[in-house]
């Protein structure tokens, strides 16, 4: 248990360049008794981690110009309107309620997968060919949501034209849109930009892509959120475990 303890703190401190945080990370999930022995352990651990990532990244020059990014980043939040803050104080009231939908969605994923198990453990876990073909059934679901829900979206979007004040960053995460059935290098398929890219840069593109266009149309419409979310948490539930 002590290793498992002292692996979340070093994958916290490598994930998010934290390696405090990755102690307290696995004091309050990944411990079952805590000791002053062990919080030595899991901060050696993680300032093992971090100086051993710092190292890696800095191989291609020579270590002569410091490269301290960490491994997942929710990239750069930077002021759109000057010295002003990106969101205005009754939009608080929102972040609110975002964040108790959250923890509502979180208890359904906990309490759906509390039954999964318990009627897998009951019905697949006794038989290997039960487990092997669950496996590959679940394989399959994925492969072919994943593929069907660009597919069934259909519509095609406007690439962003007038770029001329977006930051360096809006503009990098634009070659990340997927032109899926759509013209490349003209329109982006919504779905699928979200569910063929790398998990982190979906995160970014869902954080840093300002409306654009004539009609300030947003870059992911709410209908393709919405068809993205709903298939991917019933999926996540289905394949936790």
């Amino acid at each position: 248990r002590d290793f498992v303890a002292c692996g979340a703190a070093a994958g916290v401190a490598a994930a998010f360049g934290a390696p405090i945080g990755g102690v307290l990370f696995s004091l309050e999930e990944g411990a079952s008794y805590w000791s002053t022995k062990l919080t030595w352990r899991a901060f050696f651990c993680a300032m093992t981690t971090l100086a051993t990532l710092f190292w890696i990244r800095n191989v291609d020059t020579m270590w002569g110009q410091a490269n301290v990014d960490k491994l997942f980043s929710f990239g750069e939040f930077n002021s759109l309107t000057g010295e002003d803050s990106n969101f205005s104080i009754w939009e608080l009231s929102l972040f609110v309620v975002i964040g108790c939908l959250g923890g509502l969605i979180g208890a359904v994923f906990n309490a759906t997968n509390e039954h999964l198990t318990i009627w897998r453990m009951k019905h697949v876990n006794h038989s290997k060919l039960r487990r092997f073909l669950e496996v590959v059934a679940v394989s399959f679901l994925v492969s072919l949501v994943a593929f069907l829900m660009p597919v069934l979206w259909g519509r095609c979007t406007d690439l962003p034209t007038d770029m001329q004040d977006w930051s360096n960053q809006e503009k990098s995460l634009v070659e990340h849109l997927v032109p899926f059935r759509c013209e490349p290098g003209k329109e982006y398929n919504e779905v699928a930009s979200l569910i063929f890219t790398e998990p982190d840069i979906a995160i970014k593109q869902l954080f840093h892509f300002r409306e654009a266009g004539a009609d300030d149309v947003s870059t992911f419409s709410s209908g393709a959120l919405f068809m993205f979310f709903i298939p991917y948490i019933m999926l996540a539930t289905l394949t936790y475990g």
